[in-house]
């Protein structure tokens, strides 16, 4: 826990524990409820496994990128050869060439887009299982501490 969710627990806790100070009659004080806060959003940022997907992803990334880099570079160099022989072959044969390019560039975008729906579904994943074992740990914790209530901090 961070320093300033210690010290608003704390404070929170004072509060909750003066309460029967302020009463008139302590028997009809009802027993104090606590709670805790938790930032959901620097778990999912900071914690070891949170870095190990980021890590991963950004690998897998570079991975997929330099294999599109690669069919980038086969793409120009397929066009600059339909160019150099545009002046030797016939019409037709060069619309044939054309056609055969326009297809390689075609599967190559789809390609792309498929790696990046992939990567987005392993990243959506694995963000949602780490969310769902954070949620784990603060309910083991919060049952620990006695919390009757977590809050996140957003």
């Amino acid at each position: 826990m961070t320093s300033k969710t210690v010290l608003f627990l704390g404070f929170a806790a004072l509060l909750v524990m003066a309460a029967p100070a302020f009463a008139a009659d302590a028997s009809t004080v009802p027993t104090p409820v606590a709670f805790g806060v938790v930032d959901m959003s620097k778990i999912m940022q900071t914690t070891d496994a949170a870095k190990s997907i980021f890590s991963q992803m950004e690998e897998k990334r570079k991975e997929y990128q330099s294999d599109i880099t690669k069919e980038e570079n086969a793409l120009r160099s397929a066009e600059q050869d339909i160019m150099k022989q545009k002046d030797k072959l016939s019409k037709e044969e060069i619309d044939k060439k054309r056609a055969g390019f326009d297809e390689k560039l075609s599967s190559g975008q789809k390609l792309v887009q498929d790696r990046k729906r992939t990567l987005d579904q392993a990243f959506n994943g694995a963000m949602s299982n780490l969310r769902g074992e954070a949620a784990r740990v603060v309910a083991d914790v919060a049952k620990e501490k006695g919390y009757r209530a977590v809050f996140t901090q957003d």
